[in-house]
């Protein structure tokens, strides 16, 4: 259990102190000092480890709730939930695996498949293939702080990377591998999400308990930087709200209508 002490705010700032209070808070639970399923201290104790008014601490407490972080439980008190990961699809590199790791976010890869497999009518659409070509699948499920977050489904024109399927992907991440030992130049994507309730297995699959869970499902198609489909992706990841599809440069190089 994280031990709290006194925290000196800076009043001299133009940040409201419940805004820095929530920073405080949320920075402990992103480093790990805070777990999750910690118990928070009360209003009035975290008045004395801040030295702020009571309506001060309920609203960094209010900021927190509604962004994810914490928990309020009727007569038991505030806990911290899972940490939130902020996934970015517009960046510099495209595969979720390296841009967790440059962020610091710890992830793990249990390969669920690893295999080549024929093209049915859905792949030979996607990869513009033909009907039976192989075709390399990768699925993954992703575990992010020690919790399922995305059940990851790649497929490849076989052609393209013949013997990919010895790799292990537990240690590799896939974009990596494209680039470095294959030679791809991978360019655009576009990938649409959109919400759904997690089916009985999927439930199990992510370790949740029974009932209704948000989710989005989620469909992309890479290209080389010839314009060529390089990979179709299938994926379901644990979130809630809204439909949207993002385009994705690798290059990075953005104009400001395309970043907003």
């Amino acid at each position: 259990m994280y031990s709290w002490t006194k925290v000196r705010l800076d009043e001299t700032s133009s940040v409201p102190l419940f805004e820095q209070i929530a920073s405080w808070i949320k920075n402990a639970i992103n480093k790990g000092a805070i777990k999750r399923g910690d118990r928070i201290p009360n209003e009035m104790e975290l008045c004395k480890v801040f030295n702020v008014s009571r309506i001060t601490v309920r609203n960094a407490l209010s900021k927190l709730q509604s962004s994810g972080f914490l928990e309020r439980k009727r007569a038991k008190g505030t806990y911290v939930l899972s940490r939130v990961v902020n996934f970015q699809y517009i960046s510099e590199s495209m595969g979720l695996g390296e841009e967790l790791v440059k962020k610091g976010v710890p992830i793990e890869d249990e390969v669920l498949r690893c295999e080549v497999i024929e093209a049915d009518d859905l792949l030979s659409d996607k990869l513009g293939i033909k009907i039976g070509e192989k075709v390399f699948a990768l699925e993954r499920l992703r575990i992010i702080h020690n919790e399922p977050l995305i059940l990851s489904c790649n497929f490849l024109d076989y052609s393209m990377v013949s013997g990919i399927e010895k790799y292990d992907f537990t240690k590799n991440f896939l974009y990596s591998v494209l680039e470095k030992d294959f030679g791809m130049r991978l360019g655009d994507f576009v990938r649409t999400f959109e919400p759904i309730i997690l089916d009985e297995s999927q439930t199990k699959l992510f370790r949740l308990k029974r009932g209704q869970h948000l989710a989005f499902k989620i469909e992309s198609i890479t290209y080389d930087e010839d314009s060529r489909v390089v990979e179709y992706y299938e994926g379901i990841q644990r979130g809630r709200f809204g439909k949207l599809t993002v385009r994705s440069k690798r290059n990075h190089e953005l104009s400001r209508e395309e970043l907003i």
